[in-house]
């Protein structure tokens, strides 16, 4: 399963999430992104926003221990529509599952009623 998160600070700190589905091609031999859709909006609490902030340090650590599972993570700064920083991460850790205080991002669309396929 695949998302995008949009994080927005103003009164308070929200996330818009959105799923993104995937299909097999048989011609391309790989997944493509076949539908976006909308699951709705989180307001994050200031524990999560700490817990955020640790994912992502932990992120920013040298990861050593490698496992089948593959998280790739790609963080865009916009201000006003423009592009103002880019970071990609790859997880191959599984680590993150058992550490503590932290805000997983997949914490945040299980916070949401996904639609019933």
């Amino acid at each position: 399963m695949a998302y995008e998160f949009y994080f927005q600070h103003a009164a308070t700190f929200t996330v818009e999430v959105i799923q993104i589905k995937r299909q097999w091609t048989k011609d391309r031999k790989g997944f493509e992104n076949s539908k976006r859709v909308p699951l709705g909006t989180v307001t994050l609490t200031d524990v999560e926003l700490a817990g955020l902030d640790r994912l992502f340090k932990f992120y920013r650590s040298k990861m050593d221990r490698m496992t089948t599972n593959t998280d790739r993570i790609t963080a865009v700064l916009k201000s006003g529509g423009t592009v103002k920083a880019t970071e990609s991460f790859i997880d191959s850790t599984a680590a993150t599952y058992d550490m503590k205080d932290l805000t997983l991002l997949s914490s945040i669309p299980a916070r949401l009623k996904v639609p019933a396929e």
